[in-house]
């Protein structure tokens, strides 16, 4: 192989793992993580943002395509935190003009349809880790991996017991209308991470993903608030930061 060809190719690699570095470096800092808000009066869990916690929310910027591309999203998606003494809560705002769902049992392969997931890792320990999934249809899938992509029968076997209720702004599965989107609220008791209330300033390791699909298995677009480049929605080291305020 010619040296200068060897010189290039040396060249391209160092190029993209600085810029990979680069792009960590931005999801890891503090000012780009996801902050969750405290509260002392639990949220009412059915779909509807109209709390009065909700004019203090700290929204995340509007997700991104999820492999890094950076052409804006056709339909925009962000998300909320908040937590209390014992749960943590997720609200996700989603402009879908086609809100539809099929699936209707719990822990079915949601994540083939239009759909909202959150993933966690609070250790940080780039290994054992939680997803948990809201279809426009309120419909749940929750699991917990041991490692990366580790054995997802065993790994469905977890039950979070996490509530959630979708509003729907418009009319679900009627696909001949248009509607204006849906937005979801989860909660999720902090025991089911095995861990107590967190501190103030204490940081878990998190991704949120949105799936837009005209029809099962087709995705028009994925959006995710840290891009995974790679595609691989697991990608830990891709994720960002959430912080506890």
């Amino acid at each position: 192989m010619p040296k200068l060809l060897l010189v290039l190719i040396f060249l391209l690699i160092s190029l993209c793992i600085t810029s990979c570095t680069r792009c960590a470096e931005k999801y890891y800092a503090d000012e780009n993580a996801v902050r969750a808000v405290y509260i002392d009066v639990p949220i009412k869990i059915d779909g509807k943002l109209d709390e009065e916690v909700y004019k203090k929310a700290k929204w995340t910027p509007y997700f991104g395509l999820a492999n890094g591309d950076p052409a804006p999203p056709r339909f925009k998606t962000r998300a909320a935190v908040f937590y209390d003494e014992k749960n943590l809560y997720i609200a996700f705002d989603v402009e879908d003009p086609d809100v539809w769902s099929g699936y209707t049992k719990d822990d079915e392969p949601i994540y083939n349809e239009e759909v909202v997931e959150f993933f966690a890792d609070p250790e940080d320990d780039n290994q054992t880790y939680f997803e948990f999934q809201v279809s426009p249809a309120n419909v749940h899938f929750d699991a917990y991996f041991e490692y990366h992509r580790s054995d997802l029968k065993k790994a469905m076997s977890y039950n979070s017991g996490f509530l959630s209720a979708v509003y729907v702004d418009g009319t679900l599965n009627k696909r001949d209308d248009v509607d204006k989107g849906y937005t979801v609220e989860m909660m999720i008791p902090f025991e089911k991470f095995n861990k107590p209330r967190p501190a103030k300033g204490t940081r878990y390791r998190i991704d949120m993903f949105r799936f837009e699909r005209p029809e099962r298995n087709r995705i028009t677009e994925a959006h995710a608030l840290f891009p995974t480049p790679n595609w691989d929605f697991h990608s830990l080291k891709d994720w960002g930061y959430m912080i506890f305020e």
